[in-house]
C-alpha cells in the first residue's frame, strides 16, 4: 500500500504488490457553463419558430380554390348552365373568404381543410401560438418577457404599482361605502321627517274632527234647548188658553 492506495498485503492476491499508475485513465475536462440570454421567439412553450404567414395564406388560398373547383365540377356534372355555375362559385368564394377573415378585416391564415393543418409545421406552429395566447390570457400574463422574474428592480416596481392600485381600489371602495351609508342616513332621516309630518297631520286632523264634533254637539244642544223652550212656551200658552176657556 502506498499513500492509502493498493492492498494492505500482496499475500494471496497473485500480485507482487507493486503500485503503478493507470496509463489508460483519462481525466475529465472541466465543463464550462455558458449563460446565454433568450432570443426572440425562444422560451415560448416549445415554439422556437413562428409560423410563416405567407405560407399560411398561400395554403388557405389553395384550399379555397380546391373547394371551388370541386363545387364547379359537381355543378357541371349536375347539368347547371355556365352562368349559374359561375354565380354559385362566386357566392361560395365570398362565403369562404368571409369565414377566413378576422374581425379587423385581415386574413386569419387558417386553412379550410383541417387535415392539412395537422400535417404541416407552419400550421402546427400557428395552432401552438394560438393555444399559448389563450393560456397567457387565462393566466393574465399579458406581455411577459423572459427573464423579467429575475429583475429585482422591475419586480419591486411592479410590486409598488400593485400596492398603489390596491390602495386606490380600497380607497374607492371606502368612499363608495361611505357614500352609500350617507345616502342611507339621508333616506332614514327623510323617512323620519315624513313620518313626523304625517303624524302631525293626523293629529291636526283629529283635532279638527274633535272640534267639528264638539261644535256639532253644541249646536245640537242649542237646538234642543230652543225646542224645549218653544215647547215650554207653547205649553204655557195652551194652559192660559184653557183657563180662559173655563172662565
Amino acid at each position: 500500500m502506498y499513500n492509502g492506495i493498493g492492498l494492505t498485503t500482496p499475500r494471496g492476491s497473485g500480485t507482487n504488490g507493486y503500485i503503478q499508475t493507470n496509463k489508460f485513465f483519462v481525466k475529465a475536462r472541466p465543463v464550462r457553463v455558458e449563460v446565454r440570454e433568450y432570443e426572440n421567439g425562444q422560451g415560448a412553450g416549445g415554439v422556437s419558430r413562428k409560423a410563416n404567414k405567407e405560407i399560411l395564406e398561400h395554403d388557405r388560398k389553395r384550399q379555397v380554390e380546391l373547394k371551388l373547383t370541386e363545387l364547379e365540377d359537381q355543378l357541371v356534372e349536375q347539368g347547371y348552365p355556365d352562368e349559374e355555375v359561375l354565380e354559385r362559385v362566386e357566392a361560395f368564394r365570398k362565403v369562404l373568404e368571409a369565414a377566413a377573415t378576422t374581425e379587423d378585416g385581415t386574413s386569419s391564415g387558417m386553412v379550410v381543410d383541417s387535415k392539412v393543418s395537422s400535417t404541416q409545421s407552419h400550421h402546427v406552429a400557428a395552432q401552438k401560438e394560438k393555444k399559448m395566447d389563450t393560456m397567457r390570457a387565462a393566466l393574465k400574463l399579458g406581455d411577459v418577457k423572459e427573464g423579467e422574474a429575475f429583475d429585482r428592480e422591475l419586480q419591486e416596481q411592479r410590486k409598488q404599482e400593485r400596492i398603489f392600485v390596491r390602495e386606490e381600489k380600497d380607497r374607492e371602495r371606502r368612499e363608495k361605502q361611505a357614500a352609500i351609508e350617507e345616502e342611507e342616513r339621508r333616506k332614514e332621516k327623510e323617512k323620519r321627517r315624513e313620518a313626523k309630518d304625517r303624524k302631525r297631520e293626523e293629529e291636526e286632523e283629529d283635532r279638527k274632527q274633535r272640534n267639528r264634533e264638539k261644535k256639532a254637539r253644541h249646536e245640537k244642544e242649542e237646538e234642543d234647548r230652543r225646542i224645549n223652550k218653544l215647547a215650554k212656551k207653547r205649553s204655557t200658552k195652551d194652559g192660559e188658553r184653557d183657563r180662559d176657556h173655563h172662565r
